[in-house]
This record gives C-alpha cells, structure tokens and sequence, in this order.
C-alpha cells in the first residue's frame, strides 16, 4: 500500500491504458453500453484487489479464511439473482457430465481462490491489477487464435502493448 512508483512504471502504466485505447477504438464489435459496463467492473474489481491487499497485509486472516470468506459473500448474490431470475431450482436436474464439469469448475475456482489470495501477501496492488486485467487480453488473444479472428491489426497491435508492457511492469 504506500508503494513509490518511479518514472519508468509510471510510464509503463500509462504505455498500458493506452494500448487498451488503442484496442477498444479499433474493436470491431465496439459497444458505449458495453464498454460502460466494462468501466464499471473495472473500477469494482480494483477496489476490491485494494480491499482484500489491505485486508491481507493486515493478517486478520490466513489464507483459506480469507478465501472462504471470499467465496461465502457471493452466495447472497446467487440467492438474489435467482430469485430475481424466478427460477425454480426444484426441477434442475444434470447430467452426469454436467454434474462433473461443475465439480471440476468449483475445483478449480477453489484454486484458482486460494492462490489470489496468497499471492496478495506478495504482491503491491498496483502489479495484482495489472495481472488481473492483463489476463483479459490474454483470453482476447487466445480467441483471436483459437476460437475466431476478431482482430484487427490496430486492435492487434493494442492488444501486444498492453501484454508486453505488462510483462516489463511485473518483472
């Protein structure tokens, strides 16, 4: 939390938020209502990896209490979203593969918990946020390559900026 940043992260940071202006501009599928929505998760999912740094520096919590209470806060959300949803949870019924893909989910986001939330007793905030968001354009690389080509080659080109600047930032 009180980290002095010099010259070159500074730049660096700035050299990242203007490639990902670089790459929304020139997104193809581009959305104001889209990109608000992304702006405001943005700003929460910051001022949460604030929130749990401050939290965690404080050792209030080791770290499978701190991810269990992570993960227990959203089950009021699911509550509220299905019943403003009116879904009837008595007829769900999975297949045995279905079943198996959200054992292996929750698996996995139990993992994936768990180490977010010890890597927050490692990390400055600034470089969890950066990590966080950057990952996003890996996912937006891996569909350009694997799923459909959605790029173009300004977005392209935002896109590499951001990763590589962000690699430099968290060396």
């Amino acid at each position: 939390m009180h980290t002095q940043f010099d010259l070159a992260a500074v730049l660096c940071l700035l050299g990242i938020c203007l490639g990902a202006l670089v790459y929304g501009l020139a997104d193809l599928s581009f959305s104001i209502s889209g990109y608000v929505w992304l702006t405001m998760n943005v700003i929460a999912i910051s001022w949460y990896q604030v929130m749990m740094k401050n939290i965690a520096s404080q050792k209030l919590l080791n770290t499978l209490g701190m991810t269990l209470y992570n993960n227990v806060l959203s089950v009021p959300l699911f509550m509220l979203q299905t019943i403003i949803n009116k879904e009837d949870l008595r007829d769900a019924s999975l297949s045995s593969s279905a079943l198996g893909i959200l054992v292996a989910s929750a698996v996995c986001g139990t993992i994936l918990s768990i180490t977010a939330v010890a890597m927050n007793q490692y990390m400055t905030a600034t470089s969890l946020m950066v990590l966080n968001h950057v990952n996003k354009f890996c996912l937006i690389l891996l569909e350009h390559f694997l799923i459909e080509p959605t790029l173009t080659w300004i977005s392209f080109a935002g896109t590499l900026q951001v990763r590589f600047l962000s690699i430099w930032q968290l060396k």
